[in-house]
């Protein structure tokens, strides 16, 4: 090598920098799986939510109104009627309330969902809290919609961070397996906001297809969301089986409707199509059947007169 070559090397040679005060390195394999384990188990110890499966005892002939879709806050909601219904439940000896979600309404930034409310985000779950309060013992679950659950990252403000404080109830994301033990019966529930499915022809169509192909065996399917009301029943045999009754129930929202809605094309709800659906956990000839009314307060008037 040539004396230029070295110097024109030497000129380009970079000099490393030595540091006297520490540079952190970064965890290996192993560190890095336990920090994961540590914080995974840290976030599930803060969660409010229940890991979906749940068992709770209740009286013989209890009934239970599926109540959800409240939409608390839009100016289309029949504030009166879950007035009514929260009052029926509570007053009543052997009723309780399944809790299935969209139970607040504007959690959106802005636009017309936020331009369609009349109660804040605050007076929305200070409306929420009251109506749980009234319900603590009465509860058996509740579970969270889009509307409370989706968005509530994005507001910062979670309705169901304080659920069970406020009912004494489990708080589930997603799909609830309830079992229900009234006298000495068990009933099986599946329930969840939304179930994967629809059809035009038939309103209880994620529920039926939940029980075909997703979680299979219960008495009892409820779901929400659709907006749209209806209850079907039917015997299933298993192989080498006696039949036994299956419930598909879709409840009713508590709104009309919105700007959604009508820009979409479908008409305003009537007041039958609205709301949720009481059953009764009973027997008949020796089997058990559940007494399914659309109309929580009238039902609960009739079946605890009985």
């Amino acid at each position: 090598m040539s004396e230029g070559d070295i110097k024109r090397r030497l000129a380009h040679q970079e000099t490393r920098a030595e540091f006297l005060s520490r540079i952190p390195k970064s965890p290996d394999l192993k560190r890095y799986l336990e920090i994961a384990k540590e914080r995974a188990n840290q976030a599930n110890e803060m969660s409010s939510r229940n890991d979906g499966t749940i068992s709770v005892g209740v009286v013989a002939e209890a009934i239970i109104a599926y109540m959800g879709d409240f939409h608390l806050g839009h100016p289309n909601v029949d504030h009166k009627r879950i007035e009514d219904e929260v009052n029926a439940v509570a007053g009543t000896k052997g009723a309780y309330v399944a809790m299935m979600g969209d139970m607040v309404d504007g959690v959106f930034f802005g636009g017309s969902a936020q331009g369609e409310n009349t109660l804040n985000i605050t007076e929305q779950h200070g409306l929420l809290k009251a109506i749980r309060k009234t319900l603590n013992g009465k509860v058996l679950f509740g579970v969270g919609g889009e509307h409370d659950q989706k968005w509530a990252s994005k507001t910062g403000a979670d309705p169901y961070a304080n659920f069970s404080e406020e009912t004494g109830a489990p708080a589930v994301r997603g799909i609830v397996e309830a079992e229900i033990k009234s006298g000495d019966d068990t009933w099986n529930v599946v329930a969840a906001h939304k179930m994967r499915g629809h059809s035009m022809y038939n309103k209880t169509h994620p529920d039926m297809r939940q029980s075909r192909f997703g979680i299979q065996g219960a008495d009892i399917y409820v779901s929400a969301h659709t907006h749209q009301k209806g209850v079907a029943q039917e015997q299933i045999r298993d192989f080498g089986e006696e039949s036994h009754e299956v419930t598909h129930i879709s409840i009713g929202p508590y709104k009309s409707g919105d700007e959604y809605s009508q820009r979409e094309g479908f008409p305003k709800q009537t007041t039958d199509e609205q709301g949720g659906v009481a059953t009764k956990l009973t027997k008949r000839d020796g089997k058990k059947h559940v007494e399914t009314d659309p109309d929580i307060v009238s039902a609960i008037k009739r079946w605890s007169a009985d």
